[in-house]
């Protein structure tokens, strides 16, 4: 994948085949006047998703947005399109009478389009366009759309657009209301400005969402933009929560340009977002990411979607949906099949729109590949309802990077289990996602949610995750969830945010380690170890109250071409990964079985539920993804031992090629025999004949070494060190606990 640099020319190219996707004009303005016609389903699904009615979608608004962007690049038919369907939407009161799906996504929606209308008004073109005269009808009906919002600004329901804690989408519509009838209606713009100041959060108190799912980012960011430029509150765009709102959504992205998805079903991007950030702080970096987005979009995307989609058939899909509500879902994947082929999804037309991505892009900025490898993002989450009160900054994602390549390796880890507040005891959106691994991606996405089709708030189930989780009389456990499992209904959910115990990362590798505590009643103990360039493992140690059934849940995407021991290679389209699950007898079992679940999304879809499964109140696993080099390495378990005593699983260990990797539990500080290696260590990584040790948590090492000639100490590794060489043994001895690197020469 050559880095390719986009400009506003290739920008409106895409704009003119959104415009084509969507049949032209004609096509579109039957849509609109279908809102007349068409009335609502009674299933909240099918209103959510618009399935079987021919009218005005997100992928539309895109389209039309996109005529705003070539008529400002000097299209003067485009521009009378662009008020031509302003005009219809005006006459069918879409966003008054009618809506698309969703009151909180529409009220979005209407600040998009009313942001377009201001910039279009105000270029000196717009008096010469032909539809001018429709002017009076398009301001008539978005006063009219004001005037409803200021009336029912109270509403306790999303009946108007309200101000609202989350993507802030009311503040953003109130903004762009405000700037475009300061002069009509001054009392009614300053309304809308003291109402917008009295409930803003923004980056003065947060620095993204609250809701943990990328798919809202854009949104917020946005709306945010909004408010910041015509408030004059540019001071805003300077706050280290803004920065971090974009730097967040950049460090969450593999190389590829695969967008990272995660509690959200339907597709997403976010390259009219990094437009923007390149824009707010010049900043190349954010320009390579979008056009890095759109590269992915335009060259490899649509064939991902037809492999997640080659055994979808109305058979299958009928074996799997069966009958009564489940129709529902056959219905929905039908209608994402259909959209396989556009350039523009439905949803990701909402999010990433073209209009904003042409208005904010620069030809004059250099695009500029970033440079950095993994690390630890934090959130500041908040209790989540007005009044807005901020918590704590909480541990939120790690990010594994070998670089930003299109095959390097990446993984991300969630932390953030949906508890907004550390206070709060049940989760957000139904998301119990803690000590999670949301994505693998080397090439291709091997590792992926595989989470419910329809939408996330029909409450996503653990054992759809990457997750450690029980089992209860064969089946696996989920929360008991209040009244019935519907659209608006909240489970009780008692599973809080994972503690991060560290994340190290070195040019040569790194490691984190992080806990999930009281998973009814179970602590589950993740350390992951990433070789860079060969492959990353995951140990899970895991204990509890009582003896019981569990184990960890991967749930992979691609064919499996080879099988070996405990391994099986995975090919995915052009790419190949190796999964490792090495164990003794009495460590675990693995069984891998198909995964039958019809899902027409690249990110949601997995081939094979590989289940590591165990029982007892101790449990350990492991599992190293390998690729490169390392894929013809194989994973052997190592003896370890504390005195004459076998350690596992409190501390485990493998022979990854000639790799020594091993995990201690966090609450121990013994030294553990792996196989005549003794250390104390959280976490290691030893080859000898690299004469490289990586290490997190250690303050001893005992092992052969045939020569000794000195050594080099990384800085990281700070505390006094004493070193001791005698009859080919070493002794290494740190003053306090480290985490570092040491080359021995």
């Amino acid at each position: 994948m050559t880095d390719k640099n986009y400009s506003h020319k290739d920008i409106e190219a895409l704009a003119g085949q959104l415009f084509e996707e969507a049949g032209g004009k004609k096509r579109i303005i039957e849509r609109i006047r279908n809102f007349r016609i068409v009335p609502p389903f009674p299933g909240a699904i099918h209103n959510y998703y618009y399935v079987h009615k021919d009218v005005f979608d997100y992928a539309d608004l895109n389209a039309l947005l996109g005529r705003a962007a070539l008529f400002l690049s000097g299209d003067a038919g485009a521009g009378e399109d662009y008020i031509e369907l302003l005009g219809e939407l005006a006459d069918v009161g879409y966003l008054i009478d009618y809506c698309f799906c969703d009151r909180a996504f529409d009220g979005y929606a209407l600040a998009l389009l009313v942001h377009s209308w201001i910039i279009v008004k105000a270029h000196p073109s717009f008096s010469r366009t032909g539809q001018n005269g429709d002017k009076e009808k398009i301001e008539n009906w978005f006063y009219a759309r004001a005037q409803l919002m200021w009336r029912d600004r109270d509403e306790p329901t999303w009946k108007t657009y309200r101000p609202y804690d989350n993507q802030e989408i009311g503040i953003g519509a109130c903004t762009v209301l405000a700037e475009l009838f300061k002069h009509r209606d001054p009392a009614l713009a300053e309304n809308f400005h003291k109402l917008s100041d009295s409930r803003l959060v923004g980056w003065e108190k947060k620095n993204g969402n609250l809701d943990d799912t990328l798919f809202y980012t854009p949104i917020f960011c946005t709306v945010m933009w909004f408010y910041a430029h015509y408030r004059g509150r540019e001071d805003l765009l300077r706050l280290e929560n803004c920065r971090a709102a974009f730097e967040n959504m950049l460090q969450q992205q593999p190389g590829n340009g695969i967008f990272t998805l995660y509690n959200w079903t339907q597709y997403g991007s976010a390259a009219g977002m990094m437009a923007l950030g390149s824009h707010i702080f010049r900043d190349g970096r954010y320009k390579w990411m979008a056009c890095r987005f759109i590269q992915e979009r335009l060259e490899k995307r649509n064939r991902r979607q037809q492999y997640a989609c080659r055994n979808i058939t109305k058979e299958s899909l009928a074996a799997e949906c069966g009958s009564g509500d489940a129709n529902e879902l056959e219905e929905v994947i039908s209608e994402e099949l259909s959209h396989g082929n556009r350039y523009d999804h439905v949803w990701e037309g909402l999010t990433d729109n073209i209009f904003h991505l042409w208005y904010f892009w620069d030809d004059s900025l250099p695009s500029l590949r970033p440079h950095n490898y993994g690390m630890a993002l934090e959130k500041t989450a908040g209790q989540g309802r007005w009044p807005y009160d901020p918590e704590p900054v909480l541990p939120d994602k790690v990010v594994f990077r070998e670089g930003w390549g299109e095959n390097d390796l990446f993984m991300i880890v969630n932390l953030w289990g949906g508890q907004n507040s550390p206070a709060g005891e049940t989760v957000s959106h139904r998301y119990p996602a803690s000590n999670e691994i949301i994505s693998l991606v080397c090439g291709e996405q091997f590792l992926v949610q595989n989470i419910n089709q329809v939408t996330r708030d029909v409450f996503i189930h653990r054992r759809e995750l990457n997750a450690f989780s029980l089992k209860k009389n064969g089946e696996w456990l989920n929360a008991a969830k209040e009244g019935e499992g519907k659209v608006g209904v909240y489970p009780k959910l008692k599973i809080f945010n994972a503690e991060l115990r560290f994340f190290n990362s070195f040019p040569e590798a790194e490691a984190s380690k992080s806990t999930l505590y009281d998973y009814h009643g179970w602590t589950n103990e993740r350390t992951i170890l990433h070789r860079k360039g060969r492959y990353i493992a995951v140990f899970d140690q895991c204990f509890g109250p009582d003896e019981a059934e569990g184990g960890v849940r991967w749930h992979l995407q691609g064919e499996a071409i080879q099988r070996s021991g405990d391994s099986l290679t995975l090919k995915l389209l052009d790419s190949k990964i190796r999964v490792h699950y090495p164990h003794k007898e009495d460590w675990f079992s693995a069984e891998e079985n198909p995964n039958s679940r019809n899902i027409a999304v690249y990110q949601h879809h997995a081939d094979i539920d590989l289940d590591l499964l165990s029982r007892g109140r101790r449990m350990g696993f492991v599992t190293i993804f390998s690729h490169g080099e390392a894929m013809g390495d194989t994973a052997q378990t190592v003896d370890v031992s504390y005195g004459d005593h076998p350690a596992y699983p409190v501390a485990m260990g493998i022979r990854m090629g000639r790799d020594l990797i091993g995990s201690r539990l966090g609450q121990f500080r013994d030294d553990y025999d792996y196989d005549g290696f003794k250390t104390d260590a959280e976490a290691f990584i030893y080859n000898q004949d690299e004469g490289m040790l990586v290490f997190s948590g250690a303050r001893l090492f005992r092992f052969e070494l045939p020569a000794y000639r000195g050594m080099e100490i990384s800085p990281y590794a700070e505390s006094a060190i004493s070193i001791q060489y005698d009859d080919s043994r070493i002794l290494i001895r740190f003053k306090t606990p480290q985490n570092g690197v040491i080359k021995l020469k």
